[in-house]
């Protein structure tokens, strides 16, 4: 985006309604599948986390097919999936039973819970509120926080016999990091860091590849980078993002209050 200190936040925001990366239109192959897929999704969450069908609600899912979404991502207003990845999903499941459709409602099911998560506990801004924060660490930090939310829900679920087939990482050898916001976490992983450099990849880096791969973690830093360049918008960077956070706490706020005891009652947003 092109920084603009004359503009207006009414006038950047009506110029950002329309998400940064374009939606699939009909005559896509697959297009009323992944739509039914999508309403299937968030239909699924209804009934088994309120709060976070809620939250799905304000938040338009954007199928893309953009060479820069690689994997699902969100920018607070929308949440971004990978055109090629749903497509081969449904590849997948097509002519088959319905529980293989399912299979992949479930898996947009989680991916949406991962990105809502990603927005409620404000990863973005605590992202940029750290200055000197590494990039590829915080993003590491965010998702330990985030997965042992979703093992969380994942216990409730099996509490009151919803049907879930998520795949999560194995978070045992993590526990050191369970009831520890990101920041915490953060600061933890980064003085952990081997700090000494050799020829080639770095040891921190090394470190970070090993961490990333043993929770299956899809770092889409370009995507992060990306979205968070996105919040600048010059001289009125700060009224824009106390604008926004505004919005997203009246979200929170409606959400909370449709969570029930069979809701995910040991969700954090700290």
């Amino acid at each position: 985006m092109t920084e603009n200190t004359e503009l207006s936040v009414t006038e950047y925001f009506k110029m950002n309604k329309q998400p940064v990366y374009p939606q699939i239109e009909e005559g896509v192959a697959y297009y009323s599948e992944i739509q039914k897929i999508i309403n299937m999704a968030k239909t699924w969450l209804m009934f088994r986390a309120p709060f976070f069908q809620y939250m799905a609600s304000q938040k338009q899912i954007i199928v893309t097919q953009s060479a820069k979404i690689t994997n699902v991502v969100t920018d607070f207003r929308y949440i971004y999936y990978p055109y090629d990845s749903m497509k081969q999903s449904i590849d997948q499941y097509i002519g088959k039973s319905p529980d293989s459709r399912n299979a992949v409602v479930h898996e947009l099911a989680k991916e949406i819970v991962h990105q809502i998560l990603h927005m409620a506990l404000y990863h973005h801004e605590r992202f940029k509120a750290g200055g000197s924060f590494n990039q590829r660490l915080y993003k590491i930090a965010a998702d330990i926080t985030v997965f042992f939310q979703m093992e969380d829900m994942m216990e409730k679920f099996k509490q009151n016999s919803y049907g879930a087939d998520w795949v999560l990482p194995d978070m045992k050898q993590y526990e050191r990091f369970k009831g520890k916001n990101t920041n915490q976490i953060y600061k933890i992983l980064y003085d952990e860091l081997p700090k000494d450099q050799d020829q080639g990849q770095s040891p921190a880096d090394k470190k970070m590849d090993e961490i990333e791969t043993d929770l299956a973690i899809i770092c889409g830093l370009e995507q992060f980078s990306d979205i968070v360049g996105d919040m600048s918008i010059g001289g009125n960077a700060k009224e824009f993002m106390e604008h926004e956070f505004e919005r997203m706490e009246g979200e929170l706020k409606n959400g909370m209050s449709m969570m029930s005891e069979k809701d995910i009652g040991t969700c954090r947003l700290t």
